[in-house]
């Protein structure tokens, strides 16, 4: 089942751009993006503690449409606005037929905020499973980890899903660097030793991803 807006929350409303950059505290950069590549931005809905408990750090989670006015994604301004909103926010953006979606990976402790890097789901494909969880802190990292593009394990945290993805990205640079030296290796025996070390990896790789 397809996430929409009508099994998402009735509570959506459009915020005036006009009104958030007055709001937001904005570099001119930011400003910039805002003005020229945000076509219209809309909280499509909310999670809160009416519908599921608060836990890790979670108490407010934002579902926001974001309209562009061309194909330039405009992370800076994500960024911005992300960093200035007591909740975690998961971005979805019209493109063509389908939706794109954007969240960050954000911890929110004392009133302060921290941003991550901002993750592109892969498939395109937000089902009704990835709202469901205990607590919102499971829903944030069922989120998180359909943003990633990695299958949550049992009992994992977003902090977890973060690291696993990390070490997938470092197993990855380090099988590319070892493409490059076995590709300038002329002894059989050293590609040999290569092709074995990077078999080692992808086989890590793959049992990362699962």
């Amino acid at each position: 089942m397809i996430i929409s807006n009508t099994n998402i929350t009735s509570r959506a409303r459009e915020l005036p751009l006009s009104q958030l950059a007055k709001g937001l505290t904005l570099t001119k950069e930011e400003k910039a993006a805002l003005k020229d590549q945000v076509a219209r931005l809309s909280i499509i809905g909310v999670l809160d503690k009416e519908i599921q408990k608060p836990a890790d750090g979670v108490e407010v989670i934002y579902l926001m449409e974001l309209e562009m006015t061309d194909d330039i994604v405009p992370i800076v301004f994500m960024e911005a606005f992300d960093r200035q909103t007591q909740a975690h926010t998961l971005f979805r953006i019209p493109w063509g037929s389908d939706y794109i979606y954007y969240m960050a990976r954000k911890t929110i402790k004392d009133g302060k905020i921290s941003i991550g890097t901002f993750y592109e789901n892969p498939d395109h494909a937000l089902v009704l499973d990835y709202m469901m969880g205990e607590t919102l802190g499971d829903i944030y990292s069922n989120l998180y980890s359909f943003v990633v593009g990695l299958k949550k394990r049992k009992g994992e945290t977003a902090t977890d899903i973060e690291n696993r993805s990390k070490r997938i990205k470092a197993l990855e640079k380090e099988v590319e660097k070892l493409e490059r030296q076995k590709d300038k290796e002329n002894q059989f025996n050293k590609k040999t030793e290569y092709n074995t070390q990077i078999r080692a990896m992808l086989a890590e790789i793959e049992k990362e991803k699962k």
